[in-house]
């Protein structure tokens, strides 16, 4: 019987789990700069708060929001100063999350049908003709083609997943404030005034 080569082997299981692991990339969001405006979804966390509170928005002024939750009735609106905010979000609007999906099915196929492979090797011991044809040779051998038809499978999976499943995109919005000093002229010479509001 031919004989692997285990280092071989032993590397294409490594590229495997690393393409598993890069596969799965999440991207920083960067704060929002616009004011929230009425109707738009936001999701609101208050400080010392366990979860974040899922709303509409009625007005916004440059130290405070007014929102109803989700599902609540306009009797049911709330007002929250900024500075009690710990985090304030904008939805963008529904998203699938096919390529995260994805992703996440090739990464966790590839690795559990990896192990799974080289749980389950044992050598073969027929000798009829073509009896150990595409038999793994080798217990590496064997997790990577367990990782190979684990990411298809996974990956198939992640692909149904994602195009089934919408949530929200939430945008991290700055709560900061920022002072702004105008300067304009008047018929007694100039007028000033300051505004806060959100940068």
């Amino acid at each position: 019987m031919r004989q692997s080569n285990p280092s071989f082997t032993m590397r294409g299981v490594a590229v495997l789990i690393l393409l598993a692991c890069k596969a799965v990339v999440v991207a920083a969001q960067a704060p929002a700069t616009a004011m929230p405006t009425p109707g738009m979804r936001v999701r609101v966390t208050l400080d010392g708060a366990r979860e974040p509170i899922v709303g509409s928005v009625v007005s916004a002024r440059a130290d405070s929001i007014a929102y109803v939750p989700l599902h609540g009735a306009a009797s049911d609106t709330a007002v929250v100063a900024l500075r009690q905010l710990r985090a304030l979000e904008v939805s963008s609007g529904p998203r699938l999350h096919v390529l995260r999906s994805v992703g996440w099915g090739f990464a966790g196929g590839s690795v559990g049908g990896a192990v799974l492979g080289a749980a389950t090797y044992s050598p073969c011991t027929e000798t009829g003709f073509m009896s150990c044809f595409m038999a793994p040779e080798s217990r590496s051998q064997s997790a990577l083609l367990g990782g190979v038809f684990g990411a298809l499978l996974g990956t198939s999976g992640g692909l149904v997943v994602g195009l089934f499943h919408r949530s929200d995109d939430w945008q991290p919005l700055s709560t900061e404030r920022v002072a702004r000093l105008r300067v304009v002229p008047s018929a007694r010479g100039v007028s000033a005034s300051v505004s806060l509001a959100l940068p």
